[in-house]
């Protein structure tokens, strides 16, 4: 690994192997290659990882639950590809989450349904008028004006 983003790059392939090595060439030192294992750097992030229990309890105080009242814990969104995310949600609530949802594809979804909540077009109020092949709009562009037939 020899690249500017080598950290991120380190955390991506710690989310499936155990370990990884880093390789930086450093102005100052030269070459620095260090063997990073899984364990190490959850134990580095250990107070992040601690961090987000307080959003789920926060939100369950809102809705006025308790972890047990959750019936299915689905993660999304690229850091609930770490397994310690996974580990520590899992203990919160007492029960596996469920992360086959593809976590961009769910995230990307998510962000459009509020879009659409916030501009105003939720509930979706979709109409639509099938008009015969023939009698469909022609458009006609010319230079600088568009005619319609």
């Amino acid at each position: 690994m020899d690249n500017p983003l080598a950290i991120e790059a380190a955390k991506l392939q710690l989310t499936n192997l155990p370990h990884t090595t880093i390789k930086l060439n450093l102005n100052t030192v030269g070459v620095f290659t260090y063997e990073l294992t899984r364990e190490e750097c959850e134990s580095l992030n250990e107070d992040l990882f601690e961090s987000i229990k307080e959003p789920m309890k926060a939100a369950l105080e809102d809705c006025e639950l308790k972890p047990d009242d959750v019936d299915e814990i689905v993660l999304v969104g690229g850091s609930t590809r770490i397994p310690k995310v996974r580990q520590v949600v899992g203990s919160f609530f007492k029960k596996a989450p469920n992360f086959g949802v593809d976590p961009e594809l769910a995230f990307a979804t998510g962000a459009t349904v509020q879009a659409g909540v916030i501009g105003g077009g939720w509930p979706l109020q979709v109409s639509a008028m099938e008009l015969p092949f023939a009698k469909r709009k022609k458009h006609i562009y010319r230079s600088d004006q568009i005619v319609v037939k």
